[in-house]
């Protein structure tokens, strides 16, 4: 989730997508174009391993969510951490993962990342603060509760990666004991901006999730942040797998939140057609223009 303030808004004319190649240093271009293809071609090797019997246990490839994997890595630092549960092996190889080292776990290796005992879901790269991912859904949990304290305990402030932004897969034990609850922290932050613009993998799970999350509350100021709200089309996707496909599932969670009052546009329009966006900026252009 990328959240901006339309006060650093610029006005411009050319598409969000030939401003980013402007905007952004060669350098940071090609090490990301060079990351996208790195995970399509490790993806498509290790598809090959696995389906000649080489590879064992699941697989879950991130192939065709290269550009999520490399965007959302690319807006972090260094010392910052993720954990990730499935598909993760574009996030793995955005963050630094070393290939060889990878794809020796991926094949039961002693060399691999976990000494070939983990495979392709449990990927733990400590030097560049990846600490893997969990096939039991809500098993990351205690691992991020446990990271996040010992960061703040340490003053830092590292971010992870879960299902949905803004609430647990998990929030009840097998005895019905409430276990976990809403980031309501990062919620009041998301509402003290301008604009919140949504963009991920998963659109039929993990964007769908954390918008419905985001919608479910009672508070005003949440419904209010609908009208606020853009969810980028062009840059998530949803689930499809062979004997499953979450396109329709998908397609209706966007009607829903378009009725909802969010507003559903491409990365590649002008921003300045965005809905309520081309008003502000002319605005902040000319209040630029005046104090000159």
């Amino acid at each position: 989730m990328t959240v901006l303030t339309s006060t650093k808004a610029k006005k411009v004319s050319t598409p969000a997508s030939n401003r980013l190649v402007h905007e952004l240093p060669r350098e940071k271009l090609a090490w990301m174009l060079q990351r996208m293809c790195e995970i399509r071609y490790f993806e498509e090797k290790a598809e090959d391993l696995y389906i000649r019997g080489l590879v064992h246990g699941t697989m879950h490839l991130s192939i065709g969510m290269e550009a999520g994997s490399v965007g959302s890595i690319a807006t972090l630092r260094p010392e910052d951490l993720i954990i990730h549960h499935h598909r993760g092996h574009g996030h793995t190889i955005a963050k630094g993962a070393d290939l060889t080292i990878m794809m020796a776990e991926f094949l039961g290796r002693e060399t691999g990342y976990c000494r070939g005992r983990g495979g392709s879901m449990h990927i733990f790269d400590r030097n560049t603060r990846f600490y893997g991912g969990n096939a039991i859904v809500g098993g990351g949990l205690p691992l991020a509760v446990g990271l996040a304290l010992g960061e703040k305990m340490q003053g830092r402030n590292a971010l992870t990666e879960n299902y949905s932004v803004l609430r647990p897969e998990v929030g009840n034990d097998a005895g019905g004991r409430t276990i976990e609850a809403a980031n309501l922290a990062l919620v009041d932050h998301l509402l003290s901006f301008d604009r919140v613009i949504v963009a991920g993998e998963a659109k039929s799970h993990c964007v769908a999730w954390t918008i419905d999350d985001l919608l479910e509350g009672d508070d005003e100021r949440e419904r209010a942040l609908a009208p606020r709200t853009y969810l980028l089309e062009d840059c998530t996707s949803p689930v499809v797998v062979p004997g499953a496909d979450y396109t329709d599932q998908a397609a209706a969670a966007f009607r829903r939140f378009e009725d909802a009052g969010m507003h559903v546009v491409c990365s590649t329009d002008p921003i300045e057609s965005w809905p309520g966006l081309g008003e502000i900026l002319q605005v902040t252009s000319s209040s630029r223009g005046l104090g000159r």
